[in-house]
């Protein structure tokens, strides 16, 4: 996919037009649809993250994009993101589904994106070659980067086709804007003693602790997270997505950013 920074980037809309299986893995229920791309006219199949869903929230749709965003304009492999209308006519031709229910609660826009092939889970006790390596170091540093709680030992959010990661799932990401303002971390490029719980159970740290790691790869990229890209991530984000938080997470990042040497530096000392 192209990055949203590229002048010829455009968001995909998806209408709705068959409803397939929902997908046993994830708690929100993702439903695979086959799907047809207004700016386009191309039909094909998506996953959709339905918004009437019990267990998201709000600002999830605003987090998976904006992850997505991030994710793909440092350098990772995301399944393209798209935005999926669920119309009134789909969903009336979701009567017998199961995710019948959930779909009537989500008319409207809801974050999805291109149904990826070609990756599978990475196996309890796989070797990881130099590529695979070298990529669960950057995804370490990116979920210590965007707050992302979500990435555990049992629930990994990421498939691999043994050379690189395709990584999803970021509606849990930016967990520091569930806390109150005061309370975040002044220095939020220092990694603090409240935060080694969550990275502990973070599936990168569990194949990385232990060894000393150089990040300064990481984050001589993080320059690319600049005023364009914020501008156009805005731009590119439904209106009736978008929240405060969008400015938190610029100015919290942007901090980071500053400060990249240092974090580089704690990034490794948490490893150790």
């Amino acid at each position: 996919m192209l990055k949203i920074t590229h002048p010829d980037y455009i968001l995909p809309i998806i209408e709705g037009l068959v409803a397939g299986r929902v997908l046993s893995s994830g708690r929100t229920r993702p439903m695979i649809i086959q799907g047809v791309c207004r700016q386009t006219g191309l039909k094909g199949e998506y996953v959709v993250k339905l918004k009437g869903s019990n267990h998201l929230w709000q600002g999830s749709s605003q987090n998976e994009i904006l992850g997505s965003f991030l994710a793909s304009e440092l350098g990772f492999q995301v399944p393209e993101p798209v935005i999926v209308n669920i119309s009134d006519e789909f969903a009336e031709t979701m009567e017998r589904h199961e995710n019948y229910k959930v779909a009537s609660r989500s008319l409207g826009y809801n974050f999805g994106s291109t149904l990826q092939n070609g990756y599978q889970e990475l196996l309890s006790g796989q070797p990881l070659n130099k590529d695979l390596q070298s990529r669960l170091l950057d995804l370490f540093a990116f979920d210590v980067l965007i707050g992302n709680t979500d990435r555990r030992g049992d629930k990994p959010n990421f498939l691999t086709n043994g050379e690189d990661l395709l990584i999803f799932d970021h509606e849990l990401a930016f967990s520091f804007t569930q806390q109150l303002s005061f309370a975040r971390n002044p220095s939020p490029w220092l990694i603090l003693p409240g935060d080694i719980q969550w990275l502990k159970e973070n599936f990168c740290y569990q194949q990385l602790k232990g060894n000393s790691h150089n990040f300064s790869n990481f984050v001589d990229r993080l320059s690319v997270i600049n005023e364009t890209f914020w501008k156009k991530a805005w731009l590119s984000i439904p209106e009736d997505w978008r929240n405060e938080h969008f400015d938190v997470i610029r100015e919290y990042l942007t901090r980071v950013i500053e400060h990249r040497n240092e974090f580089a530096t704690e990034l490794k000392r948490v490893l150790l």
